[in-house]
């Protein structure tokens, strides 16, 4: 949509230059542009409709993924402060372990284990304790 509009009192037979943007529109406002009569100086005013796209900052990360859930990344528009938001996959890998417990003490004889478990999904990780020398 163009809105244009002339304040004249001349009586002058307009010759106007060519458009110039005095204002760029943003996606929250409207832009303005000007051409002036090289006759006699007088300027027209043109108002250009706000654009619908935005000027996003970087993908923020403001919840990882674990190995249960999603995770979610959020941008925002630097003019109008919209904010965007993307899912993240779960990361299978993305566990929570506890602390190490030991489940069998090692010996002379033989190794010993240990066993810790995600506080999520409760996988278990083991780990061998090398026997005693």
């Amino acid at each position: 949509m163009l809105l244009a509009f002339v304040l004249s009192s001349c009586a002058c037979k307009h010759n106007y230059g060519d458009w110039e943007e005095t204002k760029a529109p943003t996606c929250k406002d409207y832009g303005k542009g000007e051409r002036i009569c090289v006759k006699c100086g007088e300027s027209e005013i043109k108002w250009l409709t706000p654009i619908t796209s935005h000027t996003f900052d970087e993908w923020k990360t403001s919840k990882k993924p674990t190995c249960v859930s999603v995770g979610v990344e959020r941008r925002t528009c630097s003019v109008c402060e919209k904010t965007d938001e993307r899912g993240l996959p779960i990361d299978i890998n993305a566990h929570s372990f506890g602390e190490w417990k030991i489940t069998a003490a090692p010996t002379y004889e033989s190794a010993g284990e240990r066993v810790r478990e995600c506080e999520l999904c409760k996988t278990s990780q083991i780990d061998v304790i090398e026997k005693l020398h």
